[in-house]
């Protein structure tokens, strides 16, 4: 035998009734959104240090290139100018990912700055690997050698400053 429903289960019926719409559950609207803060723009110095970003990006395609030429000097000719291969890659190449590190964020170009730190990350990464045993693993050296041009020549295509717009990622 069925009960009579009682007035609490009425009001209970009432109220989802009333959230309901053809069976589906209605969701309450969000809550009104506070406005956004508007960006703040950008100093004028952080722009003018960001235009040098270009020329350092050349600069370390012109580093790395230098270093694929003493090390090739060094494996195909002399042997003494691996000891300048390795000499150029602790002053000279560190110097300049150093660098775009920093230009790259004062400068108001982040995404060049994330690539002075993968630059520096994989400079650190050659010392490893030319120090491995095995040869196979020993060859990964010039394989991120190419590794950090690609990095710095793709950094460099996107901001060329001849090109219009914002550079892209």
């Amino acid at each position: 035998r069925q009960s009579a429903p009682s007035a609490r289960s009425a009001d209970w019926f009432a109220s989802l009734k009333s959230k309901t719409e053809r069976g589906k559950r209605v969701a309450n609207p969000p809550p009104p959104r506070m406005p956004a803060k508007p960006k703040q723009p950008i100093p004028a110095w952080r722009l003018k240090v960001g235009k040098a970003t270009p020329w350092l990006l050349a600069a370390t395609c012109a580093a790395l290139l230098i270093q694929v030429f003493l090390a090739g000097a060094g494996l195909l000719g002399d042997a003494e100018v691996l000891d300048t291969h390795a000499l150029f890659a602790n002053a000279v190449i560190r110097l300049v990912f150093l660098l775009v590190l920093i230009v790259g964020f004062v400068g108001a170009d982040w995404r060049v700055g994330v690539a002075g730190v993968v630059l520096t990350v994989l400079l650190e990464a050659q010392y490893g690997l030319i120090e491995a045993e095995p040869a196979f693993v020993r060859a990964l050296h010039a394989t991120n050698g190419v590794v950090m041009f690609a990095v710095a020549f793709g950094m460099l295509m996107r901001r060329l400053p001849w090109t219009t717009g914002r550079p892209k990622a």
